[in-house]
């Protein structure tokens, strides 16, 4: 398999990835929008789903022009991923921690989450150089590999520390605690054992094997374990009757059929549109080769 031919199987992995993210995240939002954890899993869901789909952009981005949009995505989602992991762990296990007065402690969590998209938009619109930087200054195509080259304004090494350290080492007690906790049920204890594996696991991921693998097939598989343990642990929940389904059963149908059923109608218009235009692409290249040749023979003829 060539350079390319791989480039192109992590762009179409990516954005199958994101379909399933979406499907998967609307479907438990339609199952019972009430409840907390739900909405938070779906919110989670489609932001990983949005940061896989920029993972696939930014792959088969052939100029700066084209790399701009999913660079600013990545920007903007990439931090903003492990802070809603922390919200979302706790509205699932500690759904208390999240009413009355003890919910003013998450304000911060909730502002970190915004904090990258704020940044990057007063970075493109007022040129403040706080998070994102411009993709002009780039000697080469920006991948997942240099987002530290394109996320490096003024406050980026704050922002970073707090996004990618000291968020992640809060997410990581706040699972320990809520496994040993002797006060919580055994398949809260249960749920909290298997997302702190999953969010190690996917932590190990990132930081070791980001240079052996690609890095945006290893971002790629540590988004497809977020995805499997919060989907697992939002089931087990519902099974257990932690969450029971609101609304009519005509609603819900509806709801589940219309957030199957459209995004993968998007998903094929997406790929159709995609593949033809490597097809154009592929054949434009092929078609200037050709002349490059028959110009090289007719100058050398001559």
């Amino acid at each position: 398999m060539t350079l390319i031919q791989l480039d192109q199987t992590i762009r179409y992995l990516a954005w199958f990835l994101s379909l399933a993210a979406v499907i998967q995240g609307l479907y438990i939002l339609v199952l019972n929008t009430k409840h907390s954890a739900n909405r938070h899993v779906c919110a989670l869901l489609l932001l990983i789903a949005i940061n896989s789909f920029a993972a696939g952009l930014l792959i088969g981005a052939m100029d700066l022009q084209q790399a701009t949009m999913p660079a600013q995505m990545i920007a903007i989602t990439l931090p903003a991923i492990q802070p809603l992991l922390l919200v979302t762990s706790v509205a699932m296990l500690k759904p208390e921690w999240l009413s009355g007065r003890k919910r003013f402690y998450f304000v911060p969590i909730y502002l970190l989450i915004i904090t990258p998209l704020l940044l990057t938009y007063s970075d493109m619109r007022f040129g403040t150089s706080l998070w994102f930087t411009d993709l002009a200054s780039q000697s080469l195509l920006p991948g997942l590999d240099e987002f530290v080259s394109y996320s490096a304004g003024n406050l980026a090494p704050i922002f970073r520390s707090i996004f990618f350290i000291i968020t992640p080492t809060l997410l990581i007690i706040t699972l320990v605690y809520a496994t040993f906790d002797k006060k919580s049920p055994v398949e809260d204890k249960r749920l909290a054992g298997v997302l702190l594996i999953g969010i190690l696991f996917s932590i190990l991921l990132l930081l070791g094997l980001s240079n052996v693998l690609y890095a945006s097939l290893a971002l790629l598989v540590a988004n497809a374990l977020y995805i499997l343990v919060y989907v697992i642990g939002t089931f087990q929940q519902m099974l257990s009757g932690r969450r029971v389904q609101t609304g009519s059963i005509q609603k819900r149908m509806t709801g589940v059929i219309l957030v199957t059923v459209i995004p993968i109608l998007f998903a094929l218009v997406l790929f159709m549109t995609a593949r033809a235009q490597q097809l154009l692409e592929d054949k434009a290249i092929s078609g200037l080769r050709n002349t490059s040749r028959t110009l090289s023979a007719t100058t050398s003829l001559w």
